[in-house]
């Protein structure tokens, strides 16, 4: 863990966030930022993708550290322009958050608090960390699509949920309900999964990859996560009816889903996936393509602010 303060930030706001809400806590966070000794400049996005194009920019322009206000959306989006910038080595960066979205499920592996006073407070603090990133590389028609994540990834019934939900996801209720409702109307594929040591095939409701300890809003899919220890948390679930999904909901809220008997969980560097049907795959909670896909683990790629 280190400790030192930087005074100099870029605060990439997606106004849109939180139903509006990330916009109106810019005067809140400007103001905050003052009180705590920091200089904060801002930039707003304007548009999907945005938040990569203006992070890489600024990264080239000579910006170190940067505050995403948003959700895991704008989360994922900064943190891909830093990962993916060609100018410095992506360690020499940090990436603090005030989270203001419908899951900010990366946000809540951090203890990052909500109000801009107490991130203000957290960034001058210096506590900070190096995190692991994951790297997703899928089919999206004719197009191969590679994406970073800091939190989750996944193929399956999820991609298949948000697909339903759309924009405005809402959180870990809403996402349940499109679960419950989704089950009837999703085919479960036969995955053949294959890494370091490591083997499944079968029909299966969803895989989840990645650094994360939770999705979905606060579900909590893998409870030992650890951020920084180099391996994806892989999470499998196999393929269940309807009244048994019902009745295992409750580990997703008290830490008990590696103990499912229909659950497989491995610690892998690297995982392949591939499908007997069609399957989506999602980042960080926006759908990017289908499989094949790969999913791989980038140790130590970035530093970030953290709470805990």
């Amino acid at each position: 863990m280190a400790s030192h303060a930087e005074p100099s930030w870029l605060a990439i706001v997606n106004p849109a966030a939180g139903r509006g809400r990330a916009a109106r806590a810019v005067p809140a966070l400007e103001a905050a930022a003052r009180d705590a000794g920091l200089r904060v400049e801002v930039q707003r996005t304007e548009r999907r993708g945005h938040a990569t194009a203006l992070a890489r920019k600024a990264v080239a322009a000579g910006h170190r550290h940067f505050i995403a206000v948003g959700g895991d959306g704008t989360v994922n989006e900064v943190a891909n322009g830093l990962l993916g910038n060609a100018a410095v080595p992506t360690s020499e960066l940090t990436l603090g958050a005030l989270p203001i979205g419908t899951g900010n499920d990366w946000a809540r592996t951090h203890a990052m608090p909500h109000d801009a006073r107490e991130v203000a407070r957290l960034l001058a603090s210096g506590r900070t960390v190096m995190h692991d990133a994951g790297i997703v590389t899928c089919r999206a028609g004719s197009e191969t699509i590679r994406r970073y994540f800091v939190n989750m990834a996944g193929a399956g019934i999820d991609a298949h949920i948000l697909a339903r939900l759309g924009e405005g996801k809402g959180g870990a209720w809403s996402y349940l309900v499109a679960l419950l409702g989704g089950l009837r109307s999703f085919r479960a594929p036969t995955l053949d999964v294959a890494g370091p040591d490591f083997r499944f095939r079968g029909p299966t409701l969803v895989i989840f990859a990645g650094p994360g300890r939770y999705c979905g809003g606060g579900l909590e899919i893998a409870p030992d996560a650890a951020v920084d220890d180099g391996r994806l948390r892989v999470t499998l679930v196999k393929q269940m009816s309807f009244w048994c999904v019902l009745g295992n909901l409750p580990r997703l809220f008290n830490g008990t889903v590696p103990q499912s008997p229909h659950v497989v969980c491995a610690r892998l560097a690297a995982i392949d996936v591939t499908s007997d049907i069609p399957v989506g795959v999602e980042v960080d909670g926006e759908v990017i393509g289908g499989a094949p896909v790969r999913f791989e683990i980038l140790p130590r790629a970035i530093r970030v602010v953290t709470a805990r």
